[in-house]
């Protein structure tokens, strides 16, 4: 009588397997529907998936922000204060929301919109907020977050060139460097109004972004 072993189960390990274990085991960085909500519409949005990846990133706190580096045991070569208003310590949260550099930046986007925005310590509420302001001005689906996002790049890449390069700042620069990225990453290369310019774009976003 002929003895049928069992077939032998292969493993397939992909980088799509190890990312949803990561979700599985993952504590949202906040409310959970928001997480997930705010999760979806960050990984639909039309820019690049460098882009989509940073957003991720700040939804579950995962940026290198030097209280998050402290912890993991990396030796600093400065301490922990915020290198954007040298007061207070550096933690995600403070970058996003307290820190007055940021605020000042986030408080001329906002008037740069229109959009009147009201205080919060939650990443995932704020973003979801500047999301649904966008989205009653018909701005199409795909850009709504993008202005949210080109903000916190833009002040993460601020935060990173003090720390790495020692440059200074000012609040017309940084938001200058906000309105060219939104434009970049909205129209660059794709199929667009013959009849705009970026200094058109910058007068009135919205209107474009819809």
């Amino acid at each position: 009588m002929a003895f049928r072993g069992r077939r032998k189960r292969t493993m397939c390990i992909s980088v799509r397997s190890c990312y949803a274990l990561s979700n599985v085991f993952h504590v949202p960085f906040g409310p959970e529907k928001e997480f997930v909500k705010a999760f979806n519409l960050n990984w639909k949005l039309d820019v690049s998936h460098k882009i989509k990846a940073f957003g991720w990133r700040c939804f579950i706190n995962r940026l290198p922000t030097r209280d998050l580096l402290l912890i993991r045991g990396i030796s600093l070569p400065s301490s922990t204060v915020c290198v954007l208003c040298r007061t207070e310590r550096e933690t995600l949260n403070h970058i996003l929301f307290s820190c007055g550099v940021s605020a000042i930046n986030w408080k001329e986007v906002a008037s740069w919109i229109g959009f009147i925005d009201s205080e919060s310590d939650c990443i995932m509420s704020i973003f979801l907020r500047w999301n649904s302001f966008c989205k009653s001005n018909k701005v199409k689906f795909g850009r709504e977050g993008s202005i949210w996002l080109a903000s916190f790049w833009a002040i993460w890449k601020l935060r990173n060139e003090i720390i790495f390069r020692n440059n200074t700042w000012n609040v017309f620069d940084t938001v200058w460097s906000i309105k060219a990225l939104l434009w970049r990453w909205s129209f660059i290369e794709k199929v667009t109004r013959t009849n705009y310019n970026f200094y058109e774009f910058s007068k009135s976003p919205l209107f474009y972004l819809s």
